[in-house]
């Protein structure tokens, strides 16, 4: 079981950042909102993990006795409840990171101040502080968490959604609330505060920075104490209205400020409960002409771009998508296009009499008769010419009937073009439904590219780390063990490390030799190499990943049909640098070596585009596409695909048409079927995706359909022997022959057992 990194901090770092934490919860803790105790230390406290909970929180509870003794500590007892029940929480999850920790810290944290100010404190005002101190210290915690873990990730301002800026200036506003506490001389810290943020983000970044920085100050101002609702619209409107200056430079920048508030101040007049308040704005003012320039324009550290710039993989991965959405593009016009010109190529049946009659009796002088006054007729006489040319009847001049066939002068010439249209309509739609068939393959196709190229992009440039100096050591490696031209490429996903290569020759060394040369040089254990050598191209292909919690063993037998010397089906595996471990059983239409074929292209194209990365969906798609089209005669074969993730037991099944797996556990065998249909049946594949989960010793069984087996026999056989867990390929040649046996004489097929079991 993977567990957080544990962060240890060295005794400078600790030395300074603890009493830190400290003083802060100290400072929250003298903290008031709207005449009570606040929650501002819950709320920070619940941004906290560690033992940082715990610095804040005697911080906060000496803060609690200094400021009213023992008396003020039991008057904050509601809160000191839910500050422990915090740091106890936040202690115990540790360092880890997610969605769900800071949201379960924000419920309990508010949750916990609603119920505890309900229950704990008297008086008829409750009913509205509680709800509202309730509400703001859920927010609040996730906020600041949130806020938090922003200005720690390093990422630029521009990357973050309107949740992340709401979450930066709802913190914002509650630290400007926390400051407007204290006041030194005539000042108001919080006021003060708020006052030269607001000058400085609205010079540089004008109207937008003075409204977002002036409006969630004024929110804290505010929320401290609402009879600081003057100043703070002061500073709202001065810090939007200062932008107008900004052009002309910072000296008229901050006098446009100064000139603002003056006038704010004087329409609503000032009394001495405001006037420090007011002195606070012009202060925070002044105190921004003495910052300087450089430090206000200049861009954060998290907003420059790195030196090494963007991944190779990266703008790879960037590429395959845009290549993949161009794909989805391209079908997309081709549907459309395909819909238009549908409608005007396809003909009715009455296309066939209206052209032909339009030919021949054009120029006749009953036209109009025939076309007019007696058209109902008329159109009945068509139409029965027309049944009978869908039934593949010749029209001759005695088919035409009633007052048609006796006032026309040319029946001849009348069914002999009644016969040509039908022939050249009988054409149009043939073609039109061959087009058709073949649009619906192409379609299936670009789809399964772009699934392919999608997924593959998100590989890519997902958060796999590729590690250029091991790759290096690996291709030395194999340099000195006779491969030329080395090409490794070594990645860490989730903590495993996989290891592909590529390059000419051959190895002068065996497979396990080469492994623990490598992991010496990796410093990680690895499980036995894939290695596939190319005897014609001389290629060399190497595929190993590290050990992964399980192994696998399986055994296969097979027994033809009859006399056939060549089994229909076919089989394959392999293990991917992710660590899965795929079986794959495919059955082709009929026995011997017509279905081999098709049994082997299926399964063996499948393992190169697995093999390829290529997705498991995309791939069985382009397997159906390919066999559609292979040849004249129907092609088809199932497809029954095992795969296993050596770290953690889960399977997934992939049956395509296939039999029935069986699933041992404990020596319970469960039946596993499959409802889809062979690939290159139809023109959409369809198979059915199963899940399941296996542990150490259990068995998986995967047959052919000339294998009919019982789950009670299976039962019985594992009761009763050790094939199991010894000798897999006796015990897979126990069930084939058991099957051969007992199966029907006159259904008699090929028939494959593969028992595949799971080992630690």
């Amino acid at each position: 079981m993977k567990t957080a990194p544990i962060m240890k901090l060295n005794a400078s770092e600790s030395f300074v950042r603890c009493p830190l934490i400290a003083a802060a919860g100290l400072l929250l803790g003298f903290t008031s909102l709207f005449g009570y105790a606040s929650p501002f230390p819950v709320v920070f406290l619940g941004a906290l993990t560690g033992f940082d909970c715990v610095y804040a929180l005697a911080g906060t509870l000496t803060a609690f006795l200094i400021r009213g003794g023992f008396t003020g500590f039991a008057e904050n007892l509601h809160l000191i409840v839910v500050m422990v029940a915090i740091a106890a929480f936040r202690f115990f999850i540790g360092r880890q990171k997610g969605r769900w920790a800071d949201t379960s810290t924000a419920i309990l944290a508010g949750s916990g101040v609603f119920f505890t100010t309900l229950i704990l404190s008297g008086g008829a005002e409750i009913i509205l502080r509680a709800p509202a101190y309730g509400l703001m210290t859920g927010l609040g915690s996730f906020a600041v968490a949130k806020s938090r873990a922003y200005l720690m990730s390093g990422r630029v301002l521009s990357a973050l959604r309107p949740s992340g800026y709401a979450a930066l200036g709802f913190t914002y506003a509650l630290f400007i609330a926390a400051l407007a506490n204290f006041e030194v001389s005539m000042l108001n810290l919080g006021v003060f505060t708020s006052s030269l943020c607001a000058v400085t983000f609205s010079y540089k970044f004008r109207y937008a920075g003075g409204a977002v920085c002036g409006t969630a100050g004024a929110f804290g101002i505010i929320m401290a104490n609402p009879a600081y609702t003057a100043p703070a619209l002061a500073v709202c409107i001065a810090g939007m209205s200062a932008a107008l200056f900004s052009r002309l430079g910072k000296y008229t920048h901050m006098a446009g400020y100064v000139l603002t508030t003056g006038v704010f101040a004087a329409f609503t007049g000032i009394d001495n409960y405001t006037f420090a308040e007011i002195n606070s704005i012009i202060a925070g003012g002044i105190i921004f002409l003495f910052v300087p320039v450089a430090l206000i324009t200049r861009r954060f550290r998290r907003e420059t771009v790195p030196k090494g710039g963007a991944e190779v993989s990266e703008i790879f991965a960037q590429r395959l998508r845009l290549t993949g959405e161009a794909m989805g593009d391209v079908k997309k016009a081709i549907e459309k296009t395909a819909e238009i010109l549908d409608r005007a190529g396809s003909k009715e049946i009455s296309w066939v009499y209206n052209t032909a009659c339009g030919e021949v009796c054009r120029r006749c002088r009953h036209n109009m008769i025939c076309w007019g006054g007696e058209y109902d007729e008329t159109v009945r006489v068509m139409g029965d010419i027309a049944s009978l040319l869908k039934k593949g009847k010749q029209i001759k001049p005695e088919h035409l009937y009633g007052p048609l066939a006796y006032r026309c002068g040319k029946r001849q010439q009348l069914a002999d073009a009644l016969n040509a249209q039908y022939r050249e309509y009988t054409a149009i739609n043939t073609a039109n439904r061959k087009i058709a068939q073949m649009r619906i393959i192409l379609l299936s196709q670009i789809s399964a590219t772009q699934t392919m190229m999608l997924k593959m992009s998100g590989e890519f440039g997902s958060s796999s780390d590729f590690d250029r100096a091991l790759a290096f050591t690996v291709e030395n490696v194999l340099f000195e063990h006779g491969i030329s031209e080395p090409k490794a490429a070594v990645t860490i996903t989730n903590s495993r490390m996989a290891v592909e290569a590529y390059g000419r020759g051959r190895l002068n060394c065996n497979a396990e030799k080469l492994c623990d040369l490598l992991s010496v040089v990796l410093r990680r254990e690895f499980d036995l190499p894939e290695i596939i050598h190319n005897r014609e191209s001389g290629e060399f292909l190497l595929t190993m990943f590290e050990r992964a919690a399980f192994s696998i063993e399986y055994g296969v037998y097979q027994v033809s049909r009859g006399k056939e010397k060549n089994c229909g089906d076919y089989f394959d595996s392999f293990i991917d640098k992710k660590g899965f471990a795929y079986i794959i059983l495919s059955d082709g239409m009929g026995s011997g070596g017509r279905a081999r074929i098709d049994s082997a292209f299926a399964c063996g194209m499948l393992i190169k585009l697995l093999r390829a990365g290529v997705d498991i969906n995309a791939a069985i798609e382009i397997i159906n596409n390919s066999l559609l089209v292979k040849s004249a005669d129907e092609s088809f074969a199932t497809l029954d695909v095992c795969r296993i993730d050596l770290y953690s037991g889960n399977v997934e099944l992939f049956k395509a048409g296939s039999a029935p797996t069986y699933i041992s556990c404990n020596r319970r065998v469960v039946k596993a079927g499959g409802k889809g249909l062979p690939v290159g049946i139809n023109h959409r594949p369809v198979y059915e995706r199963q899940c399941f989960t296996i542990g150490n010793s259990d068995l998986i069984i995967m047959a052919s359909d000339g294998a009919e087996l019982s789950e009670r026999w299976l039962e019985h056989e594992l009761g009763k022997n050790e094939w199991g867990k010894e000798d897999m390929n006796s015990f897979a040649e126990t069930i084939a022959t058991a099957a051969k046996y007992s199966s029907d004489k006159e259904r008699e097929d090929d028939i494959s057992v593969i028992a595949v079991k799971l080992v630690r």
